[in-house]
């Protein structure tokens, strides 16, 4: 009797060590594609299967098997593969592109029966692509990375509009040691409505003079607003959900209009006044370690921005481009800007307190299909000291510009920076 028991009890302890790990090589399920995986029959039997969307379709099949499976690792290993619409990328995912991986935005199918999108990836579950309004404030899918080993590449190739990821209603996402290359009026990375994004180690480089429009940066940091219209998804709930807790570091752009920014302030009604003068402030943005390089708009586009440091980094351009600046700062709140290199730039930045207005005939008037109150910015005294501890050469007007209006806890200050007079002051 007592022989049995010890023979059980060696059974179930041999159970207990040995189920953990069955348990967790099964929960990672790892799938691999290269040039020559083919796509199954299911997809290389349609009528739009051929040699301009077949990357498209052996891309799909894996995503989509990898989301069926509630998440897993997906490998692609060296080659080129142009991809014409869009991959779903779903929760608990990780994605490596191996070392001399080329994935190429494609603008033509082959077919009138299937159109060619403008993204390369989106974040999110592959059956709710089409379902309007399905994703809403941080409750997208979540866990994802994009990791680059070597030299891995996402090439827009200068599709017009083209964009490399979107991010949207998505927390715990990391994109790292991606080589970003050839934008043409879209944004490599469409960040909105997420919640702790690293970008990390990744390199922005040529874009096309956009000129149509307001110029476009690397990495557009947006609201899905319906006002503003920074976010243009069937899928988001255009709920004007801000982005949070967002880290770009150890990162080059080169040879853009802009870096990172922002295109509007987006608000949300007031339950007492009925006014919408609620800002929906992106918070928590750091930006630091990075290199920008001849940049010929602005470096940073900072438009309803709360909280948010920029240091630590170098700002330098081979040419002084007419007009350029390090950053715009429109409706922005406790900025921390400081230990940063700039040289040969026109001029530092503005910080303004109006959006959405305009002047006619010397009167403001709101822009038409605005309804949003202006917007203000704030700045406190840390803030000013942070300006000091910069440095700039080589600068044509190295002053900060405030807009009248402005809400300050310091009176008008002129501060100096490596010899070149930075002055706080009221701008018309």
């Amino acid at each position: 009797m007592m022989r049995k028991i010890i023979y059980t009890l060696m059974a179930i302890t041999a159970f207990i060590f040995i189920v953990p790990s069955v348990h967790a090589d099964a929960a990672i399920k790892t799938y691999t594609i290269s040039e020559s995986t083919k796509a199954p029959a299911k997809y290389s039997k349609l009528a739009t299967y051929n040699e301009k969307t077949k990357d498209y379709y052996v891309f799909r099949d894996v995503f989509e098997t990898c989301a069926k499976n509630n998440g897993g690792k997906i490998v692609i290993k060296k080659g080129e593969y142009i991809i014409t619409n869009p991959i779903y990328i779903s929760s608990n995912t990780t994605v490596v592109l191996e070392d001399g991986v080329i994935i190429k935005k494609g603008s033509e199918t082959g077919t009138s029966k299937l159109k060619a999108s403008l993204s390369i990836f989106q974040l999110i579950n592959p059956m709710y692509a089409k379902v309007d309004s399905h994703y809403s404030g941080y409750t997208g899918e979540h866990d994802i990375t994009i990791l680059g080993e070597g030299n891995a590449t996402l090439d827009i190739d200068y599709v017009e509009r083209g964009l490399g990821i979107v991010i949207g209603h998505n927390t715990n996402v990391t994109v790292k040691n991606i080589q970003f290359k050839n934008m043409n009026g879209g944004h490599f990375i469409e960040m909105d409505a997420s919640d702790n994004t690293l970008v990390d180690g990744c390199t922005f480089e040529n874009a096309k003079e956009w000129g149509k429009s307001a110029f476009k940066e690397a990495i557009n940091v947006d609201t899905p607003d319906l006002v503003t219209k920074g976010f243009n998804n069937i899928w988001s709930s255009h709920d004007k959900t801000p982005n949070k807790n967002t880290h770009i570091t150890n990162c080059t752009f080169k040879n853009l209009e802009s870096g990172v920014g922002t295109h509007g302030v987006s608000k949300t009604q007031n339950p007492d006044t009925g006014l919408y003068d609620i800002n929906q402030w992106h918070s928590s943005v750091t930006i630091d370690y990075c290199k920008f390089i001849n940049i010929s708009r602005t470096c940073l586009r900072v438009y309803g921005w709360k909280d948010f440091v920029v240091e630590n980094n170098e700002f330098t351009n081979e040419i002084k481009y007419s007009g350029c600046s390090i950053f715009e700062g429109w409706c922005v709140s406790n900025p921390s800007f400081r230990k940063n290199n700039m040289n040969n730039f026109k001029t530092i930045g503005t910080i303004l307190t109006i959006n959405y207005f305009t002047k006619k005939d010397g009167v403001i008037v709101k822009v038409p299909g605005q309804d949003y109150e202006p917007n203000y910015s704030y700045l406190y005294e840390q803030n000013v000291t942070d300006f000091y501890n910069n440095s700039a050469t080589n600068m044509d007007d190295a002053r900060i510009y405030i807009q009248k209006g402005i809400k300050t806890t310091f009176p008008e200050t002129n501060i100096t920076i490596s010899g070149n007079e930075m002055k706080l002051q009221e701008a018309d």
